[in-house]
């Protein structure tokens, strides 16, 4: 693992034939591997002069009783992230939840209201109901000077229950970054995160994440 000219850790992952990323929030992305048929080895990435990060990799299916490697240049393009979640509105105050991202984002996709799914969940991050209904979203406010985007529930959020956030990124209309990089990089799938109280608990992608914490006992939401 090494910090990369990004700022942020990059890593190989080679049973998934990955190179995996934290940025300095603590949010993890993977993205694919350039070389087809090879993957990075645990070895201390190389930072190149050229602003790029370079990878010893090996064949996947390499010779018998022959040791092969080659050094990849992986390109550290931008990709856009999720770097936060929170919460304001609490009581009667109306709920709004606040995504900020790392780089500027497409404004019609991140206004799109439709990218975006919550549910209420229970503290190990799962459904209530075997089929929740998810809670509609009244409005998705993109502000492009801090990279963040708004939304606003029909109703409010109990603050001490526990819910799953779903981001859309996939094409044609998913989030992306003004150079049309989807949400994660390409292929990465759905963002997700739990929230509880006024902030998220657990970010995770593709997968429910484990929320920790207490809470109110876990019972269906009231409708």
């Amino acid at each position: 693992m090494t910090v990369g000219p990004d700022g942020n850790l990059w890593f190989p992952a080679e049973s998934e034939n990955r190179i995996g990323q934290i940025t300095s929030s603590g949010v993890i992305t993977a993205v694919t591997f350039p070389l087809t048929g090879y993957t990075p080895v645990g070895v201390p990435l190389i930072n190149g002069a050229d602003g790029d990060l370079w990878f010893i990799a090996i064949p996947r299916e390499g010779r018998q009783g022959a040791f092969q490697s080659d050094v990849v240049r992986v390109n550290l393009a931008p990709v856009p992230v999720v770097d936060a979640v929170s919460r304001s509105g609490f009581h009667m105050q109306p709920t709004r939840l606040l995504l900020t991202f790392n780089r500027p984002m497409d404004p019609a996709a991140a206004q799109n209201v439709g990218n975006y799914t919550i549910i209420p969940v229970n503290r190990q991050g799962r459904p209530l109901r075997r089929r929740e209904r998810p809670i509609a979203i009244e409005a998705a406010t993109y502000n492009s000077g801090t990279y963040a985007v708004t939304l606003t529930t029909a109703r409010r959020l109990n603050v001490q229950r526990y819910y799953e956030l779903t981001v859309n990124a996939a094409a044609p209309s998913g989030l992306a970054d003004m150079d049309g990089t989807p949400l994660g990089g390409a292929g990465a799938g759905p963002f997700q995160a739990v929230l509880h109280g006024f902030s998220e608990i657990a970010l995770g992608r593709a997968t429910r994440s484990a929320a920790r914490g207490h809470g109110s006992p876990d019972q269906p939401e009231p409708r």
